[in-house]
């Protein structure tokens, strides 16, 4: 047990003392507590501290409560990190298997359904943690919807980890449109290089980048251009959208476009020593 959880335990104990098992301070120690079970790989221990959390605060705070609304997205958060987990594991096994291809997590169970049952069961179990996330998100976001609208930020805060949990279970054109629609919904709300937009940028873009389409190009180099204009190369997001963008030129062998990149850069007077190593050689 690490001294965070060893904390968390103690506060939690301490409080069912003094304040009994569903007081709402209890609830957040053991919110923490499980949050903390979930970053340690405990994922049934979370699951079942979130699971008493939303239940009690859905019975005394209703369900559109932010404080219940923050529940469900943290029990589905623990589903998207098992699912994570679970997907990692049958990856090694993948690797090591001798008809190791590049294969979706479907592909994966249709292919070995017969040839190895052990890799099919890992990869069912974390479609299943996948599509539980999903269930939860998609609640999440119907139950904010309703309260606050939905163009409002939480709603589409919530939608980011519903389009994830989407994508991972191989449904890329889906995750596509979602993704489009949550894109402008940040553009308008918050503007172009805000970071939650960067999450939604960089999610749309890997789903781009899946489906080999060429577009990522595009969506990376406007978010990239954004970031330098409003933000300046001392910001460390700016970076991180070249990267992005050096990662999709590679990807679809860009020559032209890549030069064009290099040569840009090359003139920059307040250019970090790293951005340029980001460029394919």
């Amino acid at each position: 047990m690490c001294s965070a959880q060893t904390s968390f335990e103690q506060v939690l104990a301490g409080r069912r003392m003094l304040m009994g098992e569903f007081h709402e301070d209890t609830l957040w120690a053991l919110n923490n507590c499980a949050m903390c079970h979930a970053d340690l790989g405990e994922y049934s221990i979370a699951t079942e501290g979130h699971h008493v959390v939303l239940q009690h605060r859905t019975l005394e705070l209703g369900a559109t409560h932010p404080h219940t609304l923050l529940s469900k997205s943290n029990l589905g958060a623990v589903f998207l990190q098992k699912g994570e987990q679970l997907h990692a594991q049958g990856s090694e096994m993948w690797e090591e298997d001798e008809a190791a291809g590049e294969a979706k997590l479907y592909e994966a169970c249709l292919l070995h359904a017969t040839h190895d049952p052990r890799l099919t069961l890992v990869f069912c179990e974390a479609w299943d943690e996948f599509l539980a996330a999903e269930e939860h998100f998609r609640a999440l976001v119907e139950l904010q919807t309703a309260a606050l609208g939905e163009k409002h930020v939480d709603t589409l805060k919530a939608s980011i980890n519903l389009c994830y949990a989407v994508e991972r279970q191989d449904r890329l054109d889906e995750a596509k449109e979602m993704y489009v629609k949550l894109l402008l919904g940040f553009r308008e709300s918050l503007g172009w290089v805000h970071q939650s937009t960067q999450a939604v940028v960089e999610g749309y873009g890997d789903v781009l980048i899946q489906m080999d389409d060429v577009e990522a190009i595009e969506i990376f180099g406007q978010y990239f251009a954004q970031c330098e204009a409003k933000l300046g190369w001392a910001n460390p997001r700016t970076l991180l959208a070249l990267q992005n963008l050096c990662v999709a030129l590679t990807k679809f062998d860009a020559k032209d476009e890549i030069e064009r990149l290099r040569k840009k850069l090359e003139g920059c007077g307040d250019l970090p020593p790293a951005a340029l190593g980001y460029l394919p050689s």
